[in-house]
Protein backbone atom coordinates (compact mmCIF):
# COMPACT_ATOMS: atom_id res chain seq x y z
CA UNK A 1 0.00 0.00 0.00
CA UNK A 2 2.55 2.60 1.04
CA UNK A 3 4.74 1.58 -2.48
CA UNK A 4 1.41 2.50 -4.41
CA UNK A 5 0.30 5.48 -2.17
CA UNK A 6 3.86 7.38 -1.38
CA UNK A 7 5.30 5.96 -5.13
CA UNK A 8 8.22 4.15 -2.44
CA UNK A 9 11.00 1.70 -3.41
CA UNK A 10 10.17 -1.71 -0.97
CA UNK A 11 13.41 -0.89 1.33
CA UNK A 12 12.10 2.71 1.57
CA UNK A 13 8.23 1.03 2.50
CA UNK A 14 9.69 -0.68 5.26
CA UNK A 15 11.72 2.24 6.28
CA UNK A 16 9.16 4.13 5.99
CA UNK A 17 7.03 1.73 8.61
CA UNK A 18 10.12 1.02 10.78
CA UNK A 19 10.61 5.38 11.62
CA UNK A 20 6.80 5.60 12.04
CA UNK A 21 6.61 3.11 14.96
CA UNK A 22 9.84 2.68 16.81
CA UNK A 23 11.04 -0.52 14.53
CA UNK A 24 14.68 -0.72 14.37
CA UNK A 25 15.50 -2.29 10.57
CA UNK A 26 18.48 -4.36 10.49
CA UNK A 27 19.92 -3.75 7.12
CA UNK A 28 21.91 -6.35 5.55
CA UNK A 29 23.67 -4.09 2.52
CA UNK A 30 27.03 -3.05 2.34
CA UNK A 31 28.22 0.33 4.66
CA UNK A 32 27.45 3.40 3.46
CA UNK A 33 29.70 5.82 1.13
CA UNK A 34 30.62 7.24 3.21
CA UNK A 35 32.15 10.16 0.29
CA UNK A 36 28.35 10.11 -1.10
CA UNK A 37 27.01 10.47 2.46
CA UNK A 38 29.59 13.48 2.67
CA UNK A 39 28.14 14.84 -0.29
CA UNK A 40 24.63 14.62 0.35
CA UNK A 41 25.20 16.19 3.45
CA UNK A 42 27.37 18.95 1.89
CA UNK A 43 24.40 19.82 -0.59
CA UNK A 44 21.64 19.84 2.05
CA UNK A 45 23.60 22.09 3.73
CA UNK A 46 24.36 24.42 0.43
CA UNK A 47 20.69 24.40 -0.39
CA UNK A 48 20.03 25.84 3.39
CA UNK A 49 22.92 28.38 2.47
CA UNK A 50 20.64 29.91 -0.92
CA UNK A 51 17.80 29.75 0.40
CA UNK A 52 19.10 31.86 3.44
CA UNK A 53 20.71 34.32 1.20
CA UNK A 54 17.49 35.37 -0.31
CA UNK A 55 16.66 37.52 3.10
CA UNK A 56 19.85 39.11 3.37
CA UNK A 57 20.20 42.42 1.50
CA UNK A 58 22.85 41.35 -0.86
CA UNK A 59 20.17 38.51 -2.43
CA UNK A 60 17.48 40.74 -2.58
CA UNK A 61 17.84 40.83 -6.31
CA UNK A 62 17.36 36.91 -6.59
CA UNK A 63 14.27 37.30 -4.31
CA UNK A 64 13.23 40.38 -7.11
CA UNK A 65 13.61 37.81 -10.16
CA UNK A 66 11.79 34.70 -8.58
CA UNK A 67 8.15 37.66 -7.47
CA UNK A 68 8.92 38.93 -11.36
CA UNK A 69 8.78 35.56 -12.82
CA UNK A 70 5.16 35.48 -11.35
CA UNK A 71 6.39 32.84 -8.67
CA UNK A 72 4.61 32.97 -5.31
CA UNK A 73 6.51 32.99 -1.89
CA UNK A 74 4.80 29.32 -1.59
CA UNK A 75 6.08 28.15 -4.41
CA UNK A 76 9.76 29.75 -3.71
CA UNK A 77 9.11 28.08 0.02
CA UNK A 78 8.15 24.64 -1.64
CA UNK A 79 11.16 24.32 -4.20
CA UNK A 80 13.81 25.88 -1.73
CA UNK A 81 14.64 28.20 -4.31
CA UNK A 82 17.92 30.23 -3.18
CA UNK A 83 20.55 32.79 -4.65
CA UNK A 84 24.80 32.33 -5.07
CA UNK A 85 26.03 35.74 -3.73
CA UNK A 86 27.68 37.53 -6.48
CA UNK A 87 31.60 36.89 -4.22
CA UNK A 88 32.80 34.09 -6.12
CA UNK A 89 34.70 32.19 -2.88
CA UNK A 90 31.51 33.25 -0.23
CA UNK A 91 29.90 29.49 -0.59
CA UNK A 92 33.37 27.32 -0.48
CA UNK A 93 34.46 29.84 2.53
CA UNK A 94 31.47 29.79 4.46
CA UNK A 95 31.53 25.58 3.68
CA UNK A 96 35.06 24.88 4.64
CA UNK A 97 34.04 26.76 7.79
CA UNK A 98 31.17 24.31 8.64
CA UNK A 99 33.68 21.61 8.35
CA UNK A 100 33.18 20.33 4.99
CA UNK A 101 36.14 19.54 2.76
CA UNK A 102 37.54 21.46 -0.74
CA UNK A 103 37.00 17.57 -2.04
CA UNK A 104 33.70 17.42 -1.46
CA UNK A 105 32.78 20.62 -2.77
CA UNK A 106 34.79 19.98 -5.66
CA UNK A 107 32.99 16.15 -6.21
CA UNK A 108 29.88 17.48 -5.76
CA UNK A 109 30.25 20.64 -8.16
CA UNK A 110 29.36 23.34 -5.92
CA UNK A 111 33.48 24.64 -6.44
CA UNK A 112 36.43 24.37 -8.70
CA UNK A 113 40.08 24.50 -8.62
CA UNK A 114 41.03 27.56 -10.82
CA UNK A 115 44.05 26.86 -13.72
CA UNK A 116 47.61 27.17 -12.26
CA UNK A 117 46.52 27.26 -9.22
CA UNK A 118 45.53 25.48 -5.84
CA UNK A 119 42.56 27.61 -5.12
CA UNK A 120 38.85 26.85 -5.45
CA UNK A 121 36.13 28.95 -6.61
CA UNK A 122 32.29 28.89 -6.01
CA UNK A 123 30.85 27.64 -9.43
CA UNK A 124 27.57 29.61 -8.53
CA UNK A 125 28.32 33.11 -8.58
CA UNK A 126 25.43 35.55 -8.91
CA UNK A 127 22.81 33.12 -10.02
CA UNK A 128 19.52 32.27 -8.81
CA UNK A 129 19.50 29.02 -7.70
CA UNK A 130 17.23 25.36 -8.52
CA UNK A 131 18.21 22.60 -6.16
CA UNK A 132 17.48 19.64 -7.82
CA UNK A 133 15.56 16.89 -5.18
CA UNK A 134 15.92 12.68 -5.78
CA UNK A 135 12.32 11.27 -5.15
CA UNK A 136 13.57 10.70 -1.87
CA UNK A 137 14.04 14.23 -0.67
CA UNK A 138 17.82 14.22 -0.96
CA UNK A 139 19.55 17.32 -2.65
CA UNK A 140 21.45 15.68 -5.16
CA UNK A 141 22.46 18.74 -7.73
CA UNK A 142 22.24 22.49 -8.31
CA UNK A 143 20.53 24.05 -11.67
CA UNK A 144 22.28 28.06 -11.49
CA UNK A 145 20.23 30.82 -13.94
CA UNK A 146 22.29 34.01 -14.24
CA UNK A 147 19.73 37.09 -13.49
CA UNK A 148 18.12 38.55 -16.63
CA UNK A 149 20.48 42.03 -16.39
CA UNK A 150 23.69 39.34 -16.53
CA UNK A 151 21.86 37.49 -19.69
CA UNK A 152 22.47 39.65 -22.26
CA UNK A 153 24.99 38.22 -24.99
CA UNK A 154 25.96 35.29 -23.00
CA UNK A 155 24.70 31.66 -24.52
CA UNK A 156 24.83 30.07 -21.35
CA UNK A 157 22.11 31.21 -19.04
CA UNK A 158 21.98 28.16 -16.90
CA UNK A 159 24.58 26.21 -15.69
CA UNK A 160 23.92 22.61 -13.62
CA UNK A 161 26.05 20.61 -11.11
CA UNK A 162 28.39 18.14 -12.93
CA UNK A 163 27.92 14.82 -12.79
CA UNK A 164 28.56 13.03 -9.80
CA UNK A 165 28.42 9.60 -7.75
CA UNK A 166 25.21 10.95 -6.71
CA UNK A 167 24.30 12.89 -10.03
CA UNK A 168 23.18 12.01 -13.28
CA UNK A 169 21.54 13.97 -15.33
CA UNK A 170 20.13 10.97 -17.25
CA UNK A 171 18.43 9.27 -14.31
CA UNK A 172 16.96 12.71 -12.39
CA UNK A 173 13.95 14.26 -13.14
CA UNK A 174 13.67 17.65 -11.63
CA UNK A 175 10.56 18.30 -9.34
CA UNK A 176 9.99 14.52 -8.87
CA UNK A 177 9.89 15.10 -5.10
CA UNK A 178 7.37 17.52 -4.89
CA UNK A 179 5.12 15.92 -7.93
CA UNK A 180 5.47 12.27 -7.00
CA UNK A 181 2.07 12.37 -4.83
CA UNK A 182 0.28 14.28 -7.28
CA UNK A 183 1.20 11.84 -10.11
CA UNK A 184 0.40 8.68 -8.12
CA UNK A 185 -2.94 9.93 -7.29
CA UNK A 186 -3.75 10.52 -11.03
CA UNK A 187 -1.36 8.21 -12.41
CA UNK A 188 -0.53 9.97 -15.07
CA UNK A 189 2.71 12.55 -15.61
CA UNK A 190 3.50 15.79 -17.34
CA UNK A 191 6.98 16.61 -18.58
CA UNK A 192 8.27 19.61 -19.52
CA UNK A 193 11.85 21.02 -20.16
CA UNK A 194 12.69 23.34 -17.70
CA UNK A 195 12.82 24.62 -14.16
CA UNK A 196 10.28 27.38 -14.26
CA UNK A 197 7.83 25.57 -16.41
CA UNK A 198 7.67 23.15 -13.29
CA UNK A 199 7.02 25.84 -10.80
CA UNK A 200 4.68 27.63 -12.99
CA UNK A 201 2.38 24.79 -13.68
CA UNK A 202 2.63 23.71 -9.56
CA UNK A 203 1.75 26.44 -8.89
CA UNK A 204 -1.21 27.05 -11.00
CA UNK A 205 -2.55 23.60 -9.52
CA UNK A 206 -0.67 21.29 -11.86
CA UNK A 207 1.26 19.65 -9.54
CA UNK A 208 1.89 16.15 -11.08
CA UNK A 209 4.78 18.25 -13.58
CA UNK A 210 8.77 17.31 -14.06
CA UNK A 211 11.17 18.52 -16.04
CA UNK A 212 14.24 16.68 -17.69
CA UNK A 213 16.07 20.06 -17.97
CA UNK A 214 16.06 20.64 -21.76
CA UNK A 215 14.13 17.78 -24.07
CA UNK A 216 16.84 14.42 -23.36
CA UNK A 217 14.38 11.99 -22.07
CA UNK A 218 16.37 8.94 -20.64
CA UNK A 219 15.33 5.44 -20.72
CA UNK A 220 16.03 5.74 -17.06
CA UNK A 221 13.77 8.64 -16.99
CA UNK A 222 10.53 6.25 -17.69
CA UNK A 223 11.85 3.95 -15.13
CA UNK A 224 11.70 6.58 -12.35
CA UNK A 225 8.71 7.61 -13.75
CA UNK A 226 7.22 4.20 -13.80
CA UNK A 227 7.03 3.94 -10.14
CA UNK A 228 4.54 6.55 -9.73
CA UNK A 229 2.15 6.38 -13.07
CA UNK A 230 1.65 4.70 -16.27
CA UNK A 231 0.74 7.51 -18.16
CA UNK A 232 2.83 10.32 -19.99
CA UNK A 233 2.25 13.64 -21.93
CA UNK A 234 5.33 15.83 -23.25
CA UNK A 235 5.00 18.93 -23.18
CA UNK A 236 8.44 20.01 -24.23
CA UNK A 237 9.00 23.56 -25.84
CA UNK A 238 7.71 24.16 -29.38
CA UNK A 239 10.67 25.43 -30.72
CA UNK A 240 12.87 22.82 -33.60
CA UNK A 241 14.63 21.06 -30.76
CA UNK A 242 11.46 20.18 -28.44
CA UNK A 243 8.97 19.34 -31.75
CA UNK A 244 11.87 16.73 -32.52
CA UNK A 245 12.26 15.52 -28.94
Amino acid sequence: FLMKHKGLSYPEAIKWLGDKYGIAIEENRPRVNRAEEAMYNLNAWASSHFENNLTLDSGTKGKEYFIGRGFTEEAIKTFHLGYALADKSQLTIAAVREGFSRNTLQKTGLAYKGTNTNLVYDRFVDRVIFPWMNASGKVVAFGGRKLDAGTKGIEQKYINSCESPIFSKSNELYGIYQAKHAITIANHAYIVEGYTDVISLHQAGVENVVACSGCALSANHAKLLKRFCKNVTLMFDGDEAGLKA
